[in-house]
């Protein structure tokens, strides 16, 4: 008789990934400010000992890796290896799931950018870039229009418009049109070629932005080739004869921590000098190929009826009920930690009460307020049943 399940694992991926955002961008909120001015030697260790948050990029390549690896799932366990709907149903469930949040994420910014005075002051660090860079305030048609369109990625003075972190949906919402390009190419020949594609697409990007657009990193291009290599995860944990052997027979959790402690050793290292270098693509690929390893070890697990403490901690209620309401947390933890730190340099708080505040009542606030913006824009437009794929025990999971 089977059982059935849910890969509960990666709603706690997902929380993890948000929660460490969410703590980059609010250190990042006054970190830039600060450091420009002498705090005193208890506000300077404060300082730098959480500059370990400062690295909120290798968390969007892991989202990346799970999209490819949540959108593979139900592809990988199918019959035909089709898509369900076909490409036109796969976009339209697409378009449900990520756009009702994110034009309410857009309303939500733009509402606070016309209503909180002081919004526009350099002092808010980065959030002073969502609405006056140079001369491309939010309200322009330019910056509107890119935004609703989701193209705002490709221009330097629109990227980080509006709502810093949602660059990022412009390029994930542009790599899922080449998923169903990717399943034809795993469906016609193996997950291997489908990589590889996605690597000489990776490619041409780059070597394209190089030559034609050096000021503009729309993708980045290597995400690419980090949402193939959450696809092949995928077959992977669900393999067909011509695709890679099963998971259980490779050690795919120390090949994981192997990967995450070289990933920490390249940003002890060498990773100021590779971002300001414009080289992050090394860092992203080496913890996306981590994660890729880490959902192969952990379904696999799940399948083999066995909880390592790693499946524990990512099963655990606060990280995968974070999990659920992840996408909003990502969307609209950035306008609220703006406002949180307007308001502590309004009551003049101290340097040391400001980064102790950020860090905790800024983060507390930007998950109550993502949870009721989840269940005003996100939860109405989930699908109510999760589609079962076919192993013993059985286990649930839907797309993204």
């Amino acid at each position: 008789m089977s059982v059935r399940q849910r890969l509960d694992y990666l709603d706690g991926v997902r929380g993890a990934a948000a929660l460490y955002v969410t703590a980059c961008h609010a250190y990042l909120t006054y970190a830039n400010l600060f450091l420009r001015r002498s705090n005193g030697e208890l506000g300077d260790a404060l300082l730098h000992g959480m500059q370990w948050l400062n690295y909120g990029r290798s968390a969007v390549a892991v989202f990346i890796v799970i999209s490819g690896y949540c959108l593979m799932l139900p592809v990988a366990q199918s019959e035909d290896g089709k898509l369900a709907g076909g490409t036109l149903g796969f976009f339209l469930r697409r378009a449900r799931r990520l756009l009702p949040p994110y034009y309410g994420a857009l309303l939500v910014s733009l509402v606070l950018i016309a209503t909180v005075p002081g919004m526009g002051e350099s002092d808010t660090s980065d959030w002073h870039q969502a609405f006056w860079i140079q001369v491309f305030p939010a309200f322009t048609p330019g910056v509107i229009l890119s935004h609703l369109l989701l193209v705002h990625n490709y221009n330097p003075h629109w990227q980080h418009a509006i709502d810093y972190p949602m660059w990022s949906l412009a390029t994930e919402w542009q790599i899922l049109l080449l998923f169903p390009i990717f399943v034809a190419i795993w469906n016609r020949a193996t997950i291997g070629d489908a990589v590889m594609a996605a690597m000489r697409i990776t490619l041409g990007l780059q070597v394209g932005l190089i030559v034609f657009a050096p000021d503009v990193n729309p993708w980045p291009p290597q995400f690419v080739t980090l949402f193939a290599l959450g696809m092949a995860a995928a077959t992977v944990n669900y393999p067909r004869s011509r695709d890679p052997i099963p998971a259980r027979q490779r050690p795919w959790g120390r090949l994981a921590a192997l990967l995450f402690g070289l990933y920490v050793i390249l940003e002890m290292t060498v990773g100021h000098w590779l971002l300001g270098t414009g080289r992050q693509q090394v860092p992203d690929l080496v913890v996306g190929g981590g994660t890729a390893c880490l959902l192969v070890y952990c379904t696999g697990a799940v399948k083999a009826g066995s909880r390592p403490w790693i499946l524990q901690r990512f099963e655990s209620c606060l990280l995968s009920g974070v999990g659920k309401f992840s996408y909003s947390l990502y969307l609209i933890h950035a306008p609220v930690l703006a406002v949180v730190f307007l308001v502590l340099q309004a009551c003049r708080i101290s340097c040391v009460g400001t980064q102790i505040l950020m860090l905790s009542l800024g983060i507390a606030l930007s998950l109550l307020a993502s949870y009721g913006f989840h269940c005003v824009f996100e939860r109405p437009f989930l699908r109510s049943e999760r589609r079962p794929i076919r192993f013993y025990p059985t286990i649930r999971t839907s797309e993204g």
